[in-house]
């Protein structure tokens, strides 16, 4: 899984910590990992800016720099 600042894109649509609905494929970048990996707060930059806690199995690493 990605370390932190990787970037990853959402596998399924989800709800971001404002309560916008993010759709699936949505890209951002790991600004936190929660409980060793098991879930990630991604700060989510296309197609539109906001940050979500995103479980581990429901992302893709595009970039991982970690």
């Amino acid at each position: 899984m990605p370390g932190l600042f990787g970037t990853v894109s959402l596998r399924s649509d989800h709800t971001a910590w404002d309560g916008e609905r993010v759709p699936a494929g949505a890209s951002g970048t790991v600004v936190e990992i929660l409980k060793d990996g098991e879930a990630y707060v991604v700060d989510i930059a296309k197609p539109f800016d906001t940050v979500a806690t995103v479980r581990a199995t429901e992302l893709d690493v595009v970039v991982d720099h970690g």
